[in-house]
């Protein structure tokens, strides 16, 4: 949820003040504060020059996606001469200013079948062990990424 409208009310800024300043159509300011529309960078950074403050402080370091850093790593389980590999996936999770992201919860998923949940740590780091080999869904409130174990 972004601060925009509360910010702007307690600045006396009207829409189509703070549009004409920060270079955008006030539909763009109208539908950034309903949430009707997901802001670009860009976008945000003209509102919050225009209001003289911080992109951070308009719109919280919640609202911006996840990056996932991923390693399989392989671990050899033996069995009968024969061995089946199976992984333990490990990750990091961070935001786009590349901090580290605790209490996340992060899905592991085969197809929409969730198989594992992990919450990420203080230092972003997530965990899930003996992952069989194969296809899968790593993801996190509104990212996904594909990975092969």
């Amino acid at each position: 949820m972004n601060r925009l409208r509360e910010i702007r009310e307690k600045l006396g800024v009207s829409k189509w003040r703070l549009a004409h300043e920060a270079d955008l159509n006030w539909k763009t300011i109208h539908r950034v504060e309903n949430e009707n529309k997901a802001a670009f960078e860009r976008t945000k950074e003209k509102i919050a020059k225009a209001l003289g403050m911080n992109v951070e402080e308009i719109f919280p370091s919640g609202e911006i996606k996840h990056i996932f850093i991923v390693e399989p790593r392989k671990i050899g389980l033996e069995k009968k001469k024969s061995y089946l590999l199976s992984s333990d996936v490990i990750g990091f999770l961070l935001d786009r200013k590349l901090r580290r992201c605790s209490g996340v919860v992060v899905n592991l998923m085969a197809g929409r079948l969730k198989l594992a949940i992990s919450t990420s740590e203080d230092d972003g780091r997530f965990e899930f062990k003996n992952v069989p080999a194969g296809e899968y869904i790593i993801s996190s409130r509104k990212i996904r990424i594909e990975i092969s174990v």
